[in-house]
Parts: structure tokens; C-alpha cells; sequence
């Protein structure tokens, strides 16, 4: 009997264990607001705090439709457009990990809308106005993605032409999308500091955290499997660029420090499509375009000109 209660324990702490790795890793948070006091602790923004804070500024006040879709397995899933002239080219963006499109997008909004295209910034699942408890790493996402892509299609016409971007686990989301079936609407992707893999990305932050991933790793995806109903394993950046035909643009920052700059190379090594890779020297996490804005809009204009012929 003391051997059951023993066991009983024991395979309750663990399961206890299981969710609270769950609820750090994968679990909704709730949203900060994005002021310069919370911005200042972000060490890849503070070298640019003030023009991060004065596009988010600027981009909060700007007129926007707010649209909505049903996700595959039913969540209601919300996103603004933003119209800068009818029929015009339209990008489809993903912010990254806990973050936003406002904040993720706070400084290519500006130069795409400027250039006249449209924008539909997404609130991925499980973040701002959009259902879901469970970040899934793109896992889950990539699908979101073509839901938006169908979305698009159903409302502006089956001429209207579509570039997917997105920013850390949003380039990461749109990356693996391309492997699901994109249609011809698809022009280009544009993929700024994405990672290589889930798997390989929340290793990389085990070993950050000076953990055993050969230890932590299992116990992660075996709590995504039980809390998230997700298999952690179930996509990879680079496997899908391997199968993509569409044009792709890579953007990374040489001083990421939260997603490895070789993750960049290892994408690139794996496309076997059209691709372009934009190296940012001295780029923290997400900050290429604020390191280097000309660099940054060029490759960004070169690219979507290239492909909009």
C-alpha cells in the first residue's frame, strides 16, 4: 500500500512538472503593454528604443478594418487590414513569439504602406484578440496561414497577388506554410530571423539557460503532446523550404542572440528554390530593420520587384 502512495506521488509531481514546463514554453501570456519602460528591458531594443516607440506610437493611431476568420480546428482568429490602395499587392504578416504585429511590424508597416501596398497584420493563435491557449511554434500556425491565404483570395479575387512576411517564430510559421500547398497567389515569402526548427529552437534556449536539452527537450514535447495537443516535432523550417518553389527573402541579424544566426544559413542551405539572404552585421533579435533601414527597404523593394513582374 505505502508503494502505491509512493508511486502515486511521485507520478503526480511529475505530471505537476509536465504543465508547469507546459505553461512557461507553450501556454497563452498575457499581453504587456508596449511602453518604454517595458521596452527598456529588451536588450535588442534598446539600442533603438526611441524609434521602435515612436513607429509603435505612429502605427497605433492609424485607421484599420478588423477582420476575422474560423481557424481549422475552430478558433476565431483576428487580424487588421490596413488598405493603401485597391487591388494593390498585399502582405499577409506574422509576428513572432508572445509578441505583436504592432510591435513586430512597427517598422516595415511604415515602408510598405508608403510604397502602396496593402497589409493585413495577423494576431497569431493564442496572442492579442485572436482565441487559443497554445503557442504551437509554427507547428500549428503554418496552417493559420493558409487560412488567411484563402481568406485573402475569397475577398479581394482570384487575380489579387499575396506576399507572406513574418518576424521570428511569424518568418518561422510562414516558412512552413510553404510546404501545405501554397496557390499561385503566392508571390514571395519574406522571413526575417526565423528559426530552423521547433525542435531547434527551444533547445537553443535550454542550452541558453545552461539546462540539459538531452533532458528537458523530451519532457517539453511530451507536455506540448499532453497540454497542447500538438506534436513539437511535427514540422521543420528547413525540410519545408526544401520542397517551396516560390521566392524567398531571408533577413537576419549577425547579433541575435535569441535565435542563432547559423539557423539563417542553415535555411538558406536548404532552399531549393529562388532564394536571397540579407545578413544584418551587429542586428539583435527582430532588429535588422532598425540596425539597417536602407539595407533593410532595399532588399525588400529588390525583392518585391523582382517577384511582382
Amino acid at each position: 500500500m505505502l508503494f502505491l502512495y509512493v508511486a502515486t506521488a511521485i507520478v503526480f509531481v511529475f505530471f505537476i512538472l509536465l504543465y508547469a514546463l507546459y505553461k512557461y514554453t507553450f501556454a497563452r501570456v498575457k499581453p504587456r503593454k508596449l511602453n518604454s519602460a517595458y521596452m527598456k528591458k529588451k536588450l535588442t531594443i534598446k539600442p533603438h528604443l526611441e524609434a521602435v516607440m515612436k513607429n509603435i506610437d505612429r502605427f497605433s493611431k492609424v485607421e484599420f478594418e478588423q477582420v476575422s476568420i474560423v481557424s481549422y480546428d475552430g478558433l476565431k482568429l483576428v487580424g487588421n487590414y490596413y488598405e493603401s490602395c485597391e487591388g494593390a499587392p498585399l502582405f499577409i504578416f506574422f509576428h513572432g513569439y508572445r509578441s505583436s504585429a504592432l510591435r513586430d511590424g512597427s517598422g516595415g508597416f511604415w515602408h510598405l504602406t508608403k510604397k502602396g501596398y496593402n497589409v493585413l497584420l495577423v494576431d497569431q493563435r493564442s496572442h492579442g484578440k485572436s482565441d487559443g491557449r497554445t503557442i504551437s511554434f509554427g507547428i500549428n500556425e503554418r496552417r493559420d496561414c493558409i487560412s488567411w491565404i484563402n481568406y485573402v483570395i475569397n475577398r479581394f479575387g482570384k487575380d489579387v497577388k499575396i506576399i507572406l512576411m513574418g518576424v521570428s517564430m511569424g518568418a518561422s510559421t510562414v516558412l512552413m506554410a510553404s510546404e501545405q500547398g501554397l496557390p499561385d497567389n503566392v508571390k514571395g515569402i519574406v522571413a526575417d530571423c526565423g528559426y530552423s526548427s521547433p525542435k531547434k529552437i527551444i533547445k537553443s534556449e535550454i542550452k541558453q539557460m545552461k539546462m540539459p536539452a538531452c533532458i528537458l527537450y523530451p519532457l517539453a514535447k511530451l507536455s506540448a503532446r499532453i497540454f497542447g495537443g500538438f506534436n513539437l516535432d511535427g514540422a521543420d523550417t528547413c525540410m519545408a523550404v526544401s520542397k517551396c518553389s516560390v521566392p524567398i527573402l531571408i533577413i537576419h541579424g549577425e547579433g541575435d542572440r535569441f535565435v542563432p544566426y547559423y539557423m539563417a544559413k542553415e535555411i538558406v542551405d536548404a532552399c531549393r528554390c529562388d532564394v536571397t539572404f540579407l545578413s544584418v552585421p551587429n542586428a539583435g533579435h527582430a532588429m535588422s530593420f532598425y540596425q539597417d533601414m536602407q539595407g533593410y527597404t532595399k532588399a525588400l523593394d529588390d525583392f518585391a520587384v523582382k517577384i511582382l513582374k
